[in-house]
């Protein structure tokens, strides 16, 4: 018993839990790694280029739900994509299931429009 306590505690202080190993990571370390929200967040401070279309995209396969709603809206306007109204209800349609009430709200503008 004496013995695993002792095991533990060395071990417990030269392991870093998990948890505390993206602590220090920027966000652009994150998101490289795969976080949804980090890629969501980088995109964000990209605004309209080709690297916040690609970080969106990134986050949006993993079912970031505002990372569709962002896609359906550059392509409804055509913001640094050609429009195409047939990916923006797609994209609408993906974050209102996930939860995103906005893009319902948008997905039921464009159809009443």
């Amino acid at each position: 018993m004496r013995l695993t306590s002792i095991l533990f505690i060395l071990i417990s202080l030269f392991i870093k839990p998990i948890w505390a190993q993206n602590k220090n990571l920027t966000l652009e370390q994150k998101a490289a790694q795969g976080e949804a929200t980090s890629q969501y967040e980088l995109a964000n401070k990209h605004a309209n280029d080709k690297k916040s279309l690609s970080w969106y995209q990134k986050a949006a396969k993993q079912g970031h739900p505002q990372a569709n709603k962002k896609l359906g809206d550059l392509y409804f306007n055509g913001n640094g994509v050609k429009q195409n109204l047939v990916k923006a209800s797609e994209y609408y349609r993906v974050a209102a299931q996930e939860g995103e009430p906005n893009a319902a709200y948008a997905l039921a503008r464009m159809y009443y429009t």
